[in-house]
């Protein structure tokens, strides 16, 4: 496939959220012929430590988020995507290598595209 997990995630992305999200283990390069990509999945953080204390099914908002690039390269595009609905996405500005995706509740998924450099 060409999707491969980053290995060192924070050499190459720093997200910012509040109240923060997990995306460590959810970043991804995707390369092929012509195309290079960064993924980076972000999920909310559940309110309890213990997966097992969330029973109450309450999912905090996630706001002021911001995904930058530190790697090789320019940013040259970018969307947000939903993993929930079938083909939704929105392009993103990207400011330098920054992109600032809307707030979500528990999913969203950051694509940049790359041009030069390689990761």
């Amino acid at each position: 496939t060409a999707l491969a997990p980053i290995q060192d995630p924070e050499a190459v992305l720093t997200v910012d959220a509040m109240p923060g999200v997990w995306w460590h283990m959810f970043a991804y390069t995707y390369k092929a012929p012509g195309v290079n990509r960064v993924l980076v999945h972000l999920l909310s953080v559940p309110p309890h430590d213990q997966i097992s204390d969330n029973k109450e099914g309450v999912v905090r908002k996630v706001t002021d988020v911001a995904v930058t690039y530190k790697g090789p390269g320019t940013v040259v595009q970018a969307w947000e995507l939903s993993p929930f609905i079938a083909g939704w996405t929105r392009p993103l500005a990207p400011q330098g290598k920054t992109v600032k995706p809307t707030d979500f509740h528990l999913w969203k998924i950051v694509v940049l595209e790359l041009r030069g450099g390689a990761q």
